[in-house]
């Protein structure tokens, strides 16, 4: 019983003589129906750059086309490409010969001149092959995809739980041992432009974040990948040793330089102390208190040494944090960070009203800005936590704040309009095509005025740019995999001319795909 074709095209390399191709690849085209692209293969070429260009899933090859020692010839292509399914075709039969091919791995023969019956014998073999390779291969991606989404949750469930202090030691001990991280580590924190990130590009930040610190010597194997805070991924970074302030300060700079390669616009990167993992949050503070004094000094702002701020610029920064809390800007925990460090000369008490109160605004600011989805906040509890003194109350504080911005994080892209989420899933799914704006708009049952305008809203840049965005990064992923020619990577993400396609690519990414290849 043959399986069923999956929805992959098919490389087959034809090295046999001209006047089979005509006849070879009709045959194979009808048993592939037509998911299939052919390569046929001539004299002049040399055949193992062509077999490395092109990587074919498949190769007919009549040793009448080559010099080669026929035994040595398979056992070549097989180096070059270990998966490619090979039949070879001989003008005479020999047993011995036939043996010998086989046992290096041959699928099929045929015997000169081609026969249609054999012939058909032999591609639906070749084909059986195929399919069940692309479906077991397809089944391991989606395992490996599952245990990632899974290995997602932990992760981000051991960041909550070290930063936010909910979870008993049992809990992070569960985390440390499912997840293999060491004792001692730091907290590094990885800020993506300036605008809240789109969740479109969460899993392939996560990812290149991710592949950039392994070229960082002393972070170790077992990096943890935390959540996204706006714009803002917090990361665990296992530190056996204690490392240099120089090397701390190398190791940052080379790598927001990597991430600047791998990730379109500004990259920030601030990494925190190496404490034990019971007390990681204090390197978490670290990171952040790095974070605001470099926005700080960049900006010119300078705090007040006084004990406390003014009432003016007091009730300025709470109006500023409610702004920023309501409509999920990113500037959000810096002014919220302000207001604590300017609470210093104060008595317990006095910071406890002003932070309660800093919070049950805030609660407030984005409860009337949601609707009955977005979660009510449990004040009181909050209140009935601070009875006793808490040890760190700065700790305590950030820890409810976050609180709120991930639950307004969760509502805003909750909220985004259906429309532009489908049309988003529609984007994702037809990229590769020549897809247009009246096309997305006709599908999703608006006009393209209407449509432009709600989209450019709701994103924030125009469905062009959007669309090129997602054909550059998806682009970016073919050339990391370097099994794809820059041409057929061009038709691969829905450009039809492979010089345009490298013009846009060093336009958005600064080096053309060539270029970005060799720099990975």
């Amino acid at each position: 019983m043959t399986g069923k074709m999956e929805d992959y095209n098919y490389k087959f390399m034809l090295v046999t003589e001209p006047e089979d191709w005509k006849m070879i690849s009709k045959e194979i085209k009808e048993q592939f129906y037509r998911k299939v692209h052919i390569y046929k293969w001539k004299k002049e070429q040399d055949l193992e750059k062509y077999i490395q260009e092109i990587r074919p899933d498949a190769i007919i090859l009549s040793f009448s086309c080559i010099t080669a020692n026929y035994i040595a010839a398979v056992k070549r292509i097989r180096e070059i490409n270990p998966q490619i399914s090979i039949c070879t075709c001989t003008a005479f039969y020999s047993q011995e010969l036939i043996g010998e091919l086989i046992l290096q791995g041959i699928d099929g023969y045929l015997i000169h001149p081609v026969r249609k019956a054999q012939l058909q014998m032999v591609i639906q073999k070749m084909k059986d092959i195929l399919v069940k390779r692309v479906q077991s291969e397809r089944k391991k991606e989606k395992e490996e995809a599952y245990l990632s989404r899974i290995r997602m949750t932990l992760e981000n469930g051991f960041i909550y739980c070290i930063l936010y202090g909910g979870g008993s030691k049992e809990q992070l001990r569960a985390y440390k041992d499912a997840l293999g991280v060491p004792d001692y580590g730091a907290v590094l924190t990885v800020e993506c432009g300036k605008q809240m990130l789109d969740s479109s590009k969460e899993e392939l930040y996560r990812r290149r974040i991710k592949i950039a610190l392994v070229e960082i010597p002393s972070t170790g194997n077992e990096i943890i990948v935390g959540p996204r805070i706006f714009n803002r991924f917090i990361l665990y970074i296992p530190m056996e040793q204690e490392i240099s302030e120089q090397e701390k300060k190398e190791n940052q700079k080379h790598l927001e330089g990597i991430l600047k390669k791998m990730i379109s616009g500004e990259v920030r990167v601030f990494l925190g102390e190496r404490y034990p993992l019971e007390e990681i949050y204090k390197s978490y503070q670290d990171a952040l208190k790095k974070q605001y004094k470099k926005k700080e000094i960049k900006r010119g702002i300078f705090l007040k040494r006084e004990k406390f701020i003014g009432h003016k610029e007091y009730t300025k920064l709470i109006n500023q944090l409610l702004d920023s809390v309501k409509f999920g800007r990113s500037n959000a925990e810096a002014t919220f960070h302000k207001l604590l460090e300017n609470m210093e000369g104060l008595t317990y008490r006095a910071k406890v009203n002003k932070i309660v109160q800093i919070l049950v605004l805030c609660c407030h600011a984005a409860y009337i800005e949601g609707d009955n989805e977005l979660p009510f906040w449990d004040c009181g509890q909050m209140i009935k936590e601070l009875d006793e003194p808490v040890e760190n109350l700065e700790r305590w504080a950030n820890q409810k704040f976050e609180q709120i911005l991930s639950i307004i994080l969760q509502h805003q892209e909750r909220n985004t309009s259906q429309i532009v989420k489908q049309a988003i899933e529609y984007i994702e799914e037809q990229y590769a095509t020549e897809i247009s704006l009246e096309e997305v708009a006709k599908y999703v049952g608006v006009t393209s005025q209407h449509f432009s305008k709600i989209f450019k809203m709701e994103t924030g840049i125009k469905y062009v740019d959007w669309l090129s965005e997602l054909r550059i990064e998806r682009a970016k992923e073919y050339l990391m995999e370097e099994k794809y020619t820059v041409k057929e990577i061009c038709f691969f993400v829905g450009y039809r001319d492979p010089n345009y396609f490298s013009r846009i690519f060093k336009k958005m990414v600064g080096v053309p795909p060539s270029k970005y290849r060799e720099g990975m």
